[in-house]
């Protein structure tokens, strides 16, 4: 099954995932696919489908060949969207994704506001107006991976936990680290490899049965 890696804001998915694919490596899977996008010119509209036309090379001997869903950030929004394609996505993995909204930009002072207006990132408009985007669960296999600060479990530095959680109980929370230490964090690398373990199992008893 092939795993798509869709990498997060500014970080290129080269940095972002270096360790990730290592450690997914070692435990055997090899069919990873990094997709690139320009995050700090293109809109989320235009990242998703671009994203979305770089998936479709990739499968193109197999269209419908079954896929895992991996976005950090800014690219779990953009992998939540890629859930409405026709691609045969079999589980989403959302990493310190501010699905819902993005509160962080909104406490962010105003100097910091006005130096982000003046640049005129489209993504940055996009998570923006995200205030409390009414998101229904996926209805594939899904999970998403939060982080707490030491000093603050419900914020990772960059995403509230409230604006990432689509259901507590598909939530997966690790604590004592923050929202760029979660892409060097060995913990979240073992519970990604945990979970892509298990739902191919579940997808391989289905064939079973």
């Amino acid at each position: 099954m092939k795993i798509i890696l869709i990498h997060g804001m500014i970080l290129p998915a080269g940095l972002n995932f270096y360790l990730l694919e290592r450690h997914l490596n070692k435990n055997g899977y090899n069919d990873i696919h990094k997709l690139s996008y320009d995050s700090l010119s293109m809109s989320l509209d235009k990242a998703y489908m671009y994203c979305y036309q770089q998936i479709i090379h990739i499968l193109a001997e197999d269209l419908f060949e079954p896929i895992i869903l991996i976005g950090y950030s800014f690219g779990g929004i953009i992998a939540y969207k890629l859930l409405d394609t026709y691609l045969n996505t079999k589980l989403a993995i959302f990493v310190a994704s501010p699905l819902k909204s993005c509160n962080y930009l909104d406490n962010l002072p105003s100097f910091f506001k006005k130096t982000v207006a003046y640049f005129e990132i489209p993504a940055i408009t996009d998570l923006s107006d995200r205030k409390f985007k009414e998101i229904k669960p996926p209805e594939i296999p899904y999970y998403t991976i939060t982080a707490g600060l030491v000093w603050n479990q419900e914020f990772d530095g960059k995403v509230y936990k409230q604006d990432a959680v689509i259901e507590e109980n598909r939530n997966i929370h690790i604590g004592y680290s923050s929202h760029f230490m979660l892409t060097i964090d060995r913990r979240c690398f073992r519970e990604i490899t945990r979970i892509i373990e298990k739902e191919i199992k579940n997808e391989q008893k289905k064939f079973v049965c």
